[in-house]
């Protein structure tokens, strides 16, 4: 068993269930949700598991939710999975916690946003924990243990070019990243973005989706330098309000990540992909691969270390200048991030994160940094901007 991977969400799922009545485990599909609460938890947890992919099972938890929800022993923890698709299930476990509020006495994983798309109202609000699961990270990976740097950079990189390289084809994809065939790789992620459009976004009840459309969201998504939905719109010749709500359902399915504009900024919300695996299908550019791993990195790394209070914008200046990533800490901002997807950097590209720091000097504190991401192989110090091979955010 030491080719499995230890995942990061483990310590966390653990510590919320001595807490919790209900964790609620979600993230897109085949990233490991089942396989952690199925081989990762420790034997001592006793743990009954069920799945409403079943189609039995579906039907009996939802025309028996109280009974369905009930059959365990006092010390067993009940896993739902796929909880979304009997809504009625959790208005039946909120009346057990009720009953007797203690910690751990249900896992609900899904494939989506537990939300009014779904049909679940929020009947867990104050007896529910969320984790997210996301695609395995680089140093996940590699079975290293989590970068725990406030600034999310590590000074001397723990991996190395050709392992960025090897991740920035393969992606994290549990099911998908280790196939070594590139053609059978591309149909795997194929089959996935399949799936996709021409099954799980036409789950959703009273929401009209036409599944073309949403391939040419996704395909348009990987090959635009600017994914806002008013950039799609015109892309694809289609009404706005059509593309908000496919880019609308594209993120309860968390197959795109959403990053707002800092308050500052111009622009309007960017859309990446939750995988840079994807972008190999697409053939996307490597600027683009670069861009969007590191969102997903920044996005999974904050989520594992229990730091919601943090939020990852980007900020866009008057004359369109982008600085990809500024991560805030409520209204403090901790690190901003300007990534160059070449070897050779020059001053002047330095000059939007030191002009963004005099527009909000009042959000920033004596921690704040000022990071470049280059292809530069060691690490450089120009006056306040520190920069960073690529490989320094795993």
């Amino acid at each position: 068993m030491n080719h499995v991977r230890q995942r990061y969400a483990l310590a966390l799922l653990l510590k919320k269930l001595k807490f919790s009545p209900v964790v609620l485990i979600q993230g897109p599909r085949q990233t490991g949700k089942s396989f952690l609460v199925k081989k990762l938890i420790p034997d001592k947890i006793k743990t009954v598991y069920k799945t409403l992919d079943l189609a039995s099972t579906k039907i009996f938890a939802t025309e028996n939710p109280d009974t369905f929800v009930r059959d365990i022993e006092p010390d067993q923890i009940l896993i739902i999975d796929e909880a979304q698709k009997s809504p009625a299930i959790f208005d039946s476990v909120k009346a057990v916690v009720d009953e007797q509020r203690k910690p751990g006495q249900y896992i609900l994983l899904g494939s989506t946003e537990f939300s009014k798309l779904t049909n679940i109202r929020e009947s867990l609000t104050g007896r529910a924990s969320r984790l997210k699961i996301f695609p395995l990270t680089l140093s996940e990976s590699k079975y290293l243990p989590m970068n725990t740097n406030t600034d999310f950079t590590n000074s001397v990189p723990r991996v190395s070019r050709p392992d960025l390289m090897k991740y920035l084809k393969n992606g994290g994809m549990p099911g998908i990243f280790g196939i070594k065939n590139d053609s059978e790789k591309l149909n795997a992620l194929k089959d996935w973005i399949d799936l996709t459009a021409h099954r799980d976004a036409l789950s959703f009840k009273n929401v009209r989706i036409d599944s073309e459309l949403i391939l040419r969201i996704l395909s348009s998504v990987a090959m635009l330098d600017d994914a806002s939905a008013s950039s799609l719109s015109k892309h694809l010749r289609t009404d706005l309000r059509k593309i908000n709500t496919h880019l609308n359902i594209l993120t309860t399915l968390f197959v795109l990540n959403k990053i707002e504009p800092y308050v500052t900024s111009t622009g309007k919300a960017q859309y990446y992909f939750c995988d840079v695996g994807f972008l190999n299908y697409y053939d996307a550019a490597f600027d683009k691969k670069i861009r969007t791993w590191v969102a997903q990195e920044l996005i999974a790394q904050i989520s594992y270390s229990a730091q919601d209070h943090k939020k990852i914008y980007y900020y866009r200046s008057s004359k369109g200048k982008i600085l990809d990533f500024v991560i805030c800490d409520k209204e403090n901002v901790e690190t901003c991030i300007k990534i160059i997807a070449d070897e050779i950097s020059q001053s002047k590209q330095y000059e939007l994160l030191r002009s963004f720091k005099i527009k909000n000097l009042t959000y920033f504190t004596k921690n704040t940094k000022l990071v470049v991401l280059s292809g530069t192989l060691q690490k450089i110090k120009n006056d306040d901007v520190y920069i960073y091979p690529w490989e320094s955010i795993a």
